[in-house]
């Protein structure tokens, strides 16, 4: 119990809070333009081919970009510090998001 208790110490000193969420939201914001890029490009090779299948692809790949957007918007809100009235506040923020 000990040595995984030091290996969680360790793991969490080793990028801190603020390097995450810079990480986490230049990723995200990558995701977004590369699946905005995608859908349009699926779209107008569904057009194109007459192809109902791609356009619905297209539109999935436009719903993910809702996804990581609620991802950024979880990242934000779990990064706020607990307090005496919200000691759980990002792991309660995280499971919501998760949810969605």
């Amino acid at each position: 119990m000990e040595s995984a208790n030091k290996i969680n110490t360790m793991a969490a000193s080793a990028v801190s809070e603020d390097e995450f969420k810079k990480v986490a939201n230049k990723v995200s914001f990558i995701t977004i333009v590369q699946n905005i890029l995608l859908s349009i490009f699926k779209l107008f090779a569904g057009i194109f081919a007459h192809s109902n299948a791609m356009i619905s692809d297209a539109i999935h790949s436009a719903s993910d970009v809702f996804s990581t957007i609620i991802v950024i918007i979880g990242v934000k809100l779990a990064s706020k510090k607990s307090d005496k009235e919200h000691p759980m506040r990002g792991l309660s923020v995280w499971r919501r998001s998760c949810c969605l």
